[in-house]
């Protein structure tokens, strides 16, 4: 358990310091606990929201809830109208190239899937995505949408950044009603 909570613990230090090295000052959104324990490690954010707390009686299998209300708290306090976020298991070893910030969104996250199969559910939800996208006019560093996945490959949205924060604060608020 302790080399576990220390993997966890030196990775966040890790991420937060490479984030605030990238693009200055950080911001993290996270319950009193989180923020204790940030506190604990001295990772020096420009600011900590506690207003996950709102969402303590929310079972753990609902974890997307918090990124949905730290979507919403970062639309509502956003200065500039345009935001970047990150899981606390994201190392970006070096910025991210422009390309990442020319379109109004964008999300990435690898992840190899545990047993190399995907599961019914993303086979599904993979099959509407690729169709979808099949119809749209993709981003000119999209060759195909087929591309962007393969069978052992997961998008979880570890980074995301937009320059559209109020449309995504609307947006995380419905799905966060919808959920409720």
């Amino acid at each position: 358990m302790w080399t576990d909570r220390l993997v966890a613990l030196t990775s966040f230090a890790v991420s937060a310091h490479l984030m605030r090295h990238h693009y200055g000052p950080v911001k993290l959104v996270t319950d009193s606990t989180g923020a204790q324990l940030m506190e604990e490690l001295r990772i020096p954010y420009k600011d900590v929201d506690t207003r996950l707390d709102e969402l303590n009686k929310t079972p753990s299998s609902h974890w997307v809830l918090a990124k949905l209300k730290a979507h919403s708290l970062l639309a509502q306090d956003g200065e500039h109208g345009a935001y970047l976020m990150s899981d606390l298991d994201v190392f970006l070893t070096k910025p991210l190239p422009a390309k990442f910030f020319a379109t109004p969104v964008a999300v990435q996250s690898f992840e190899s899937l545990n047993d190399g199969r995907m599961s019914m559910l993303y086979q599904d939800a993979l099959h509407h995505l690729l169709k979808a996208l099949a119809a749209k006019d993709l981003p000119s560093w999209v060759e195909s949408p087929h591309d962007l996945f393969a069978v052992e490959q997961s998008f979880n949205i570890g980074i995301f950044y937009t320059r559209l924060a109020k449309t995504m604060g609307k947006f995380a608020d419905s799905m966060m009603e919808f959920i409720d």
